[in-house]
Order: structure tokens, then C-alpha cells, then sequence
């Protein structure tokens, strides 16, 4: 996990959510706009670094033996 850059970018991130939560931009135009760069930018590998770190995250809380 590279929690520098998902550090680095957690203010665009937290600008990302507050866009799609109040309406200013839709769920289908930001993909469209992450995925159309030619290289992926820093904002979408934090992204894709923080999806991994929560599916870390639910699976230890999930299967831990405290959990049972």
C-alpha cells in the first residue's frame, strides 16, 4: 500500500467526495474524466490505493476471531 501518495492526495480526494455528494459533478463524469487520460494520474492511483486499503481493512475486521 502506498499511503504516501494516498497522504499526498487526501485533500483532492476529500474535494472529489464533497463534488459528488453535493451534486457539482456526477459519478459518470468523473470516471470519464479519469479514465480518459492518456497516463493515470496521482489522483486516480490514490484512489485505486485507497479502494485496496479499505478491502484490507473489511477483510481483517471481517475474519478476525475477535469479530465471532
Amino acid at each position: 500500500m502506498d499511503t504516501a501518495l494516498i497522504r499526498s492526495q487526501w485533500d483532492e480526494m476529500l474535494r472529489l467526495a464533497a463534488s459528488l455528494k453535493y451534486g457539482h459533478a456526477t459519478v459518470s463524469l468523473v470516471v470519464g474524466k479519469l479514465h480518459a487520460a492518456s497516463r493515470r494520474s496521482a489522483l486516480a492511483q490514490a484512489l485505486v490505493e485507497f479502494g485496496g486499503l479499505q478491502r484490507t481493512l473489511y477483510v481483517l475486521v471481517t475474519w478476525s476471531p475477535r469479530a465471532r
